[in-house]
């Protein structure tokens, strides 16, 4: 509806609070992403209930699904649970899902950082190896895992961005 920006922005505000009031939020979100594509930006402050915002609209799904790969940093030494991980994977969703560090050890990433006098995340000095949000990070001792400082006492060992698409898509979500 490219029309809608010939309308004044309080007469669109008026119209489409008429449209979707009362509405299930997802009822909401379907035509507004649609209409607005690319024209759009979901802002969170990662608190409480951030998550289910996140989830509903999946921004990490759609701005993949352009692209035929990505590109992550995970990496076997950092827990059990990666410790077989591929180079190459499929992502779920008919992409390719690149590991390039996933043989790397803790020594091969430090030599990268003093070979290229890159700076250190200033959490990692504190005692977090692997960096989420807030409330899912936890600093640890150097005698655990990378990834033990994530989601401690729970049997969660991914965030969001590892999960796969059709996860998304049996919950409900884009």
């Amino acid at each position: 509806m490219p029309y809608l920006n010939t309308i004044p922005v309080q007469s669109r505000v008026a119209m489409l609070n008429r449209l979707d009031t009362g509405k299930d939020p997802q009822d909401i979100l379907r035509p507004a992403l649609s209409m607005l594509s690319g024209k759009m930006a979901l802002a969170s402050s990662f608190g409480a209930d951030s998550v289910v915002l996140l989830h509903m609209v999946a921004p990490l799904q759609r701005a993949l699904e352009p692209f035929d790969a990505w590109i992550t940093g995970r990496k076997q030494h950092q827990s059990t649970t990666r410790a077989d991980m591929a180079t190459w994977e499929d992502d779920g969703a008919a992409r390719l899902k690149l590991n390039p560090l996933a043989q790397w050890s803790k020594a091969d990433v430090a030599a990268y950082f003093d070979h290229h006098n890159l700076p250190r995340h200033p959490l990692s000095e504190k005692g977090y190896p692997s960096i989420g949000c807030a409330p899912c990070t936890f600093s640890v001792t150097p005698d655990l895992d990378d990834r033990a400082g994530r989601w401690a006492g729970k049997a969660k060992t991914e965030c969001g961005i590892h999960f796969s698409p059709k996860a998304h898509k049996q919950s409900g979500s884009k």
